[in-house]
């Protein structure tokens, strides 16, 4: 969808181009644009004067007042396709059967360990992803840098540390429950992640 909004965009602009490139030869034309000569524009001595209203505008102003709608229309369903951050298309196809293939090497892994089993690695993402927005919203460093590795805390500590000196608290909420894939499964001992 993506590819086929990115071709609609490029269409809309050269349609718009050769709009404008056509309204400008037009205007350079003999009798194009406006002034008293007679034969064409308005305004003049011998010329009538435009009523001002929609009905005397010329079509490709209508043609780029469509193309800019449409243009409209395309970025914003590009922006909504980029807000998502899903894959789309075969790459969702791929990321599924990926998916697909470490929950069942999970499974083999769980006859060993319960704690590999699908539904226990992304329940325990999820509520490890609760503490760390609850120990954020805190400002618990402490419960932080249990819950995250060395080098991510080392960076959230400069970013606490600069909301601190600005007088910030930085408050963050879960609107819904995330989205946890189980996207790989290394090493003989497997690893939860």
């Amino acid at each position: 969808m993506l590819a086929r909004l990115r071709r609609i965009l490029g269409l809309t602009v050269a349609v718009g181009m050769a709009l404008v490139l056509s309204a400008a030869s037009a205007l350079g034309a003999p009798g194009g644009g406006s002034g008293g000569y007679s034969g064409g524009g308005g305004g003049g001595s011998s010329g009538g004067g435009g009523s001002g209203g929609t009905a005397d505008m010329p079509g490709w102003a209508w043609g780029l007042i469509v193309v800019v709608i449409f243009m409209i229309i395309a970025v914003n369903l590009l922006k909504a396709q980029g807000r998502t951050g899903r894959a789309t298309g075969p790459a969702r196809l791929l990321r599924r059967k990926r998916e697909e293939k470490v929950e069942l090497a999970a499974e083999g892994a769980a006859m060993d360990d319960a704690a590999f089993t699908p539904e226990s690695v992304k329940s325990a993402a999820r509520d490890l992803h609760q503490a760390i927005v609850e120990a954020w919203t805190g400002r618990d460093r402490a419960a932080l840098a249990s819950l995250v590795g060395g080098d991510l805390m080392v960076e959230w500590g400069r970013r606490l540390d600069d909301f601190d000196r600005k007088g910030w608290h930085n408050i963050t909420e879960r609107l819904s429950e995330p989205a946890v894939e189980y996207r790989r499964l290394a090493g003989s001992t497997a690893s939860r992640v």
